[in-house]
């Protein structure tokens, strides 16, 4: 763990509290899919933007090991059912991937046009003042282990 702001300051000192209370840690990259409540979350408004022919800016240096929701729950569940020893895990995808990307990714889920992505940097867009990992890769070579796999995991 290297945390370059508050917020990454208090996700370590909330593992070290689980940790030290005896249970277990599983980290999550960034995660993307439809809502399946009522209320709307990045993706969401990503698609709607996109399926009204709207252009959505999306950051090409923003770079995650990410992951849809519903292959980070099988991953979980798979964890959960091998009731591993160790007691932090990593469910995240094998390629690190920019926003940039799942926003391609999500025009192709809802039928858009692809070009209406369109790339910027994250530093020419005045949305973060804090400052922030620019690149966050994780490794799940040993959840890999643990399940005896090496079928590629990604989205």
């Amino acid at each position: 763990l290297c945390p370059v702001n508050l917020y990454g300051e208090h996700k370590a000192l909330a593992e070290k509290i689980t940790l030290d209370c005896g249970y277990s840690v599983v980290r999550f990259p960034y995660m993307f899919a439809p809502s399946l409540t009522h209320k709307k979350h990045f993706f969401d408004q990503i698609t709607g933007q996109l399926k009204k022919g709207e252009p959505v800016y999306m950051f090409t240096d923003y770079i995650r090991s990410s992951l849809p929701y519903p292959t980070a729950a099988e991953y979980l569940c798979r964890l959960s059912a091998a009731q591993p020893k160790d007691r932090i895990f990593n469910i995240c995808a094998d390629a690190p991937t920019s926003k940039y990307d799942i926003g391609l990714y999500a025009a192709e889920q809802c039928g858009a046009d692809k070009s209406l992505v369109l790339p910027c940097l994250s530093a020419d867009s005045g949305v973060f003042t804090e400052r922030r990992a620019g690149t966050l890769t994780m490794s799940n070579k040993k959840l890999k282990a643990l399940l005896g796999t090496e079928e590629p995991i990604g989205f």
